[in-house]
């Protein structure tokens, strides 16, 4: 293909692009980088281009750790960091930036670079910034874990203005204070939802408990008319990701518990997506015992209330696929880990790989009682509202 744009053979590309998209979809699902580098390229292969970019969005971590990644164009660059749903924590965007900017800046090795930071001459970080100096607006330096910020960030401070860099620092001293520099909102981490969930979620969350009943199930999602996550009353921070694993106690505990209210989404590998908000956070349940260390008593954790959903959705980030979703309000979540719903209807994803869908009022449901789905990924979402 590469050869035959330097020929200059428009048709046979066209033909080319066509017979991939048509014909090999394995091969795209195993050569996705690869593909993706040859299409970001070539400028008739735009179709292309966006099926690879659907297949690399449910994985991108595999992308910008990749050889082809420090090869593509800045303009592709750009847009990747314009992108408000990238399933990358900034941290990571930062650390791949760093790497394709040395990578296409003459005179910095790759290896003897990156390993003695802290022995950059002034000339070597000069010449870094003008290679990326087009991606350092688009980075949420503000949204930033600010341990990462304070602990590792600062051999690269030389990068950005005096002025920035000071307004960051003083930020993450105190998040509650107002960023006197433009800054984008919180990125939205997932591989698995799209804008257009979140934005629909999003509206889902505001309905107070008086009004739930007037969007029963099915939910009018075509009142949703801007999937900018820039407007919304809420930012979804991403706490917790297992992929294909059984979730630990441990683990669950120590990423999940006290975080305030959740959004789960679970991706099955049959069933597209189910999950569920919780107004109140998953907490430890104090348990006293008595003699012979057997369990006396249990407390009673407030479950909060919000609902569960099953979306029949194999394409997450092509709306044109999504079909409208089945939505359960919850008056009062049981107090379970890794539980969703109530004693009528629920999402149990304690069992490992798998995920238990019971529903106790309807034989017609497609969330039939006691289904059991294959589990691929799980996400976490601390839901945090916005100031005003």
């Amino acid at each position: 293909m590469n050869t035959a744009d330097m020929l200059l053979m428009d048709d046979f590309i066209d033909y080319l692009e066509h017979n991939i998209i048509q014909t090999e979809k394995h091969y795209i699902a195993r050569e996705t980088n690869k593909l993706l580098l040859v299409s970001t390229r070539i400028t008739r292969c735009k179709t292309l281009l966006n099926v690879c970019q659907q297949s690399m969005l449910r994985n991108p971590i595999a992308f910008i750790h990749s050889e082809e990644f420090l090869s593509v164009p800045p303009e592709y660059v750009r847009e990747l960091l314009e992108f408000d749903t990238l399933g990358l924590d900034e941290e990571s965007i930062f650390d791949a930036i760093i790497k394709w900017g040395v990578y296409n800046t003459r005179d910095l090795d790759m290896v003897d670079v990156i390993d003695h930071v802290k022995n950059w001459s002034v000339d070597q970080f000069d010449a870094l910034r003008s290679t990326i100096k087009d991606f350092i607006p688009l980075i949420r330096f503000f949204k930033m874990d600010s341990c990462y910020f304070n602990e590792k960030f600062g051999p690269y401070k030389l990068l950005l203005d005096d002025d920035l860099y000071n307004h960051i620092i003083q930020y993450h001293k105190n998040p509650n204070s107002f960023p006197l520099h433009k800054f984008y909102p919180l990125r939205l981490n997932s591989t698995l939802i799209s804008e257009f969930h979140i934005s629909v979620i999003s509206s889902w969350i505001e309905i107070p408990e008086d009004q739930r009943e007037q969007y029963s199930p099915p939910p009018i999602i075509e009142m949703i008319q801007d999937y900018n996550l820039n407007s919304l009353p809420f930012e979804f921070d991403l706490i917790f990701r297992s992929q294909g694993k059984r979730i630990s106690d441990g683990l669950w505990c120590q990423k999940v518990h006290n975080q305030g209210p959740t959004l789960t989404i679970i991706k099955t590998s049959n069933q597209g997506l189910f999950g569920g908000y919780k107004s109140a956070s998953w907490k430890e349940k104090k348990i006293t015992k008595g003699k012979h260390n057997k369990i006396k008593k249990i407390e009673c954790v407030d479950g909060g209330d919000g609902f569960i959903f099953q979306w029949l959705d194999d394409h997450s980030f092509d709306d044109d696929k999504i079909i409208c979703p089945k939505l359960q309000w919850i008056n009062k979540h049981l107090d379970f880990d890794m539980f969703l719903g109530g004693s009528k209807m629920s999402l149990d994803f304690r069992y490992g790989k798998g995920l238990s869908v019971f529903n106790r009022e309807s034989r017609h449901d497609k969330c039939e009682k006691g289904l059991m789905y294959t589990i691929e990924e799980v996400e976490i979402f601390r839901v945090l509202k916005r100031n005003s």
